[in-house]
């Protein structure tokens, strides 16, 4: 029985070193470029959505929709609202990251828009790992609701 003990937390162990070591290297990582001043695809582990991935796809999100006033303070708002840092901000393009609390996951999240847009393209995509157990879609989610609270 003390032998069971013993394996078991050295299982649990093994596996807290193997998701904080996960963390490390996400923050490690960069974020993906832009292509062409375009999102770039989602790869094919489910951990990533993006308004530009096919409407009968399960990467596929709505654009965000902005009503008015200028695009990137009202990004710049949204993201830091809902815990994320604005990293490159350009003229028509913008990225953010967002780290988990407990291992130190970092997702990126892409929006790109053109002049005169009524709709922001968005991607957000988690760096390492298999699954996102459906992060990024309710971050999304959660960046539109702001979205549409912060006035234009």
């Amino acid at each position: 029985m003390k032998l069971f003990g013993f394996a078991i937390v050295s299982l649990l162990i093994a596996a807290a070193l193997f998701f904080l070591f996960l963390g490390y290297k996400s923050s490690r990582m960069d974020a993906p470029d832009l292509i062409d001043g375009q999102l770039p695809a989602c790869g094919p582990k489910p951990n990533c959505v993006s308004s530009k991935a096919s409407t009968d796809s399960e990467y596929f999100v709505e654009p965000l929709a902005v009503n008015g006033g200028d695009i990137a303070s009202r990004l710049v708002a949204a993201v830091e609202q809902t815990g994320g840092v604005v990293r490159m901000q350009t003229s028509g393009a913008l990225q953010a990251t967002y780290t988990s609390g407990l291992f130190r996951y970092v997702d990126d999240v892409q929006f790109v828009w053109d002049a005169g847009a009524t709709a922001v393209d968005v991607r957000s995509a988690s760096r390492v790992g298999h699954s996102d157990m459906g992060a990024n879609r309710k971050r999304v989610e959660s960046l539109r609701a702001v979205l549409n609270d912060v006035s234009g």
